[in-house]
């Protein structure tokens, strides 16, 4: 009977760092002056578009506007007039072709707000599904991020109205610890129980006024640490 050679040591090295960051950014400089946003750029859409198939030009479009600019000369401008019921601007920037639910996100813009503004972070590809994250800067100048619609209230900061600040939210999804800063300050951290994302989407609530610059993200997928493995001896057969 033959037998098969006994190994003595074998060392087995997985390296699993292949995936990619992901980034994006728009300062809007490319832009015309009040061009419609989800009609003119292949990264914006309107709510909807993704919603009912709606064509362009868009009912709730949202127009690139030099009125104020936290870099160059353009921005997006956002108004709903006091007691309407919101919009008519409901513009969506989607982060991937699928839930983001694992890695590291990071979302992060310039606001100037002058009586309010709104925000959140969709956590399914098709909106209207469920809402990851609400954020509302309220006229008092106290910002609330929230979700269920407002039942769970993770944080609630101040900041500046009538000026250009940074907003940043940084989410480790594989851990679920949600960090917000402003203009590099860390303001809180929380675990969100929606812990995905899937796009972004701004949405002006009935008096609201605010305009919204510089706006990025980026994700790097979660990595799996390099693997030794050894085996010692196999028992010859």
């Amino acid at each position: 009977m033959k037998k098969l050679i006994t190994l003595i040591t074998l060392l087995l090295f997985i390296n699993l760092t292949y995936s990619q960051t992901v980034s994006f950014c728009d300062d809007f400089e490319s832009y015309l002056v009040g061009s419609p946003i989800a009609e003119t750029s292949s990264d914006w859409n309107s709510w909807a578009e993704l919603m009912s198939g709606a064509t362009a030009p868009f009912a709730d479009d949202a127009q690139v506007a030099n009125t104020l600019a936290s870099s160059g000369t353009n921005s997006l401008y956002f108004y709903s007039a006091a007691g309407a019921t919101g919009g008519p601007q409901d513009i969506v920037l989607p982060f991937g072709s699928t839930p983001l639910t694992t890695g590291d996100f990071e979302f992060n813009a310039n606001f100037y707000v002058t009586t309010g503004a709104y925000f959140n972070f969709q956590a399914e590809v098709t909106p209207g599904i469920t809402w990851a994250m609400d954020v509302h800067m309220n006229s008092t100048g106290i910002m609330d991020f929230t979700n269920g619609g407002g039942a769970i209230n993770f944080l609630s900061i101040p900041f500046n109205l009538n000026t250009w600040f940074n907003l940043s939210v940084k989410v480790d999804l594989t851990n679920n610890v949600w960090e917000v800063y402003i203009d590099n300050n860390i303001q809180g951290t929380f675990t969100n129980t929606i812990n995905q994302i899937a796009s972004l989407d701004i949405y002006p609530i009935g008096g609201h006024e605010f305009w919204i610059d510089d706006v990025c993200y980026s994700h790097t997928p979660a990595v799996l640490p390099a693997v030794n493995g050894q085996v010692l001896s196999v028992v010859p057969i």
